[in-house]
């Protein structure tokens, strides 16, 4: 952050990572606007799924159906080439595993949609898309996809 209260960012491209920009570096000023983003703030992990909190209060008849967000699991082998393809709950490569998302519960408050999940394990990554879920102006949501490293599943 600078002392005018913006933050600055640096990058450089590099022969390892592809990107298309017209410089080899670049130093950028980002200015905020002003304007908060309909987003998932917070994700938190709980005994029987997640806890979304939002940057502005959601449609409770939209972000409150779970047939609106689909959620699946896959995980990376470790190995000591570079990369890895997506593995599913039963070792499939290059594939996912769909898990049940049993039902979706807003806060009173509309700033928080707690997701009941069934099926779901600790040790993959967890993506969670909310395509119907609006902000109580009607917003769709900026980005609609959140992915989460599930280390372990907390206890009750």
């Amino acid at each position: 952050m600078g002392p005018d209260g913006h933050l600055y960012v640096g990058g450089c491209k590099t022969v390892a990572w592809a990107a298309n920009a017209p410089f080899s570096q670049g130093l950028e000023r980002v200015k905020f606007s002003g304007k908060i983003p309909f987003e998932v703030k917070t994700v938190r992990a709980i005994p029987d799924g997640f806890e979304l909190t939002f940057t502005k209060p959601v449609d409770p008849k939209a972000a409150g159906d779970a047939a609106g967000y689909d959620v699946w699991q896959y995980k990376y082998q470790y190995q000591k080439k570079y990369g890895s393809p997506e593995f599913d709950h039963d070792g499939k490569k290059d594939s996912f595993t769909v898990i049940d998302v049993k039902s979706a519960t807003v806060s009173k408050d509309g700033l928080k949609v707690r997701l009941r999940l069934d099926g779901w394990k600790a040790g993959y990554v967890t993506a969670v898309r909310g395509l119907d879920a609006r902000s109580a102006e009607g917003e769709k949501l900026w980005h609609d996809t959140f992915y989460y490293t599930l280390n372990r599943i907390p206890r009750r």
